[in-house]
């Protein structure tokens, strides 16, 4: 609400100088509000910089992604999932069940899987990275690379890292796996 209030405030001052620096503050408090709320409140057009039809915002967080283990059945993994979870927030409990898996990912102190998101090189390069892996490692890759086909997958000393942003889907991948 409160973004879209701005945004009819932004749009609707005069385009004279003594209004430029207010438009720009409201500008710029627009845009950390809504990117803090996920919501994209204008698209860029050749006619005008900002569209102020707030039925044409876009939703950020509205990329394709994974919300239950049920789409990660399908993918013909080696080591099946055996646990139907959905996406929460927040620490979880272990289900168990990983007695038969060559691989083990412990937990953080806190209960919380060890899968991080790191943005490097200013940021232009977005990883995810998956921590506190022990066993066979080269398994664990092979079943990771059948999740996030599309994703480059690199192991280093202590981590493995996958190019892109894919904590959720490797989350609940593991947590169906009963980690």
């Amino acid at each position: 609400k409160r973004c879209q209030q701005l945004q009819r405030r932004v749009h609707g001052d005069t385009d004279s100088f003594k209004f430029f620096i207010a438009r720009l503050l409201l500008l710029t408090m627009l845009s950390r509000l809504c990117v803090r709320q996920g919501v994209m409140p204008w698209t860029f057009s050749s006619s005008r910089a900002f569209s102020s039809d707030v039925s044409s915002s876009t939703d950020i967080r509205s990329a394709p992604s994974v919300s239950s283990t049920s789409a990660l059945k399908l993918l013909g993994l080696q080591y099946p999932i055996q646990h139907e979870v959905q996406h929460t927030k927040g620490p979880t409990s272990p289900l168990g069940g990983i007695e038969n898996l060559p691989f083990y990912v412990s937990r953080t102190i806190n209960s919380n899987l060890p899968v991080y998101s790191e943005i490097r090189n200013g940021g232009t390069r977005h990883l995810t990275i998956i921590r506190r892996i022990k066993g066979d490692v080269e398994q664990f890759k092979q079943e990771l690379a059948k999740v996030v086909p599309e994703a480059e997958i690199t192991e280093k000393i202590g981590r493995i890292e996958v190019k892109g942003f894919h904590i959720r889907k490797i989350s609940l991948w593991l947590r169906g796996l009963g980690f």
